[in-house]
């Protein structure tokens, strides 16, 4: 289970961050979103959400 760090910023940077943790652990091990901005302060919007399982679904990463 992944959230962003606190304070983390923008659409951008949230896509940058949870990229950055997918490439990381590769395609064999899952991920599971946290979006709990009430504890992080940081709201994951629905298209950087969907942006992510686009990008890793086509990289060979478990469905999306």
């Amino acid at each position: 289970m992944v959230a962003p760090p606190p304070g983390l910023k923008g659409d951008e940077g949230i896509y940058n961050y949870y990229a950055q943790v997918m490439q990381a652990l590769g395609p064999d091990i899952p991920v599971v979103y946290q979006d709990y901005p009430q504890t992080t302060g940081v709201y994951l919007p629905v298209n950087v959400f969907r942006a992510h399982g686009r990008r890793f679904q086509a990289a060979g990463h478990a469905e999306a």
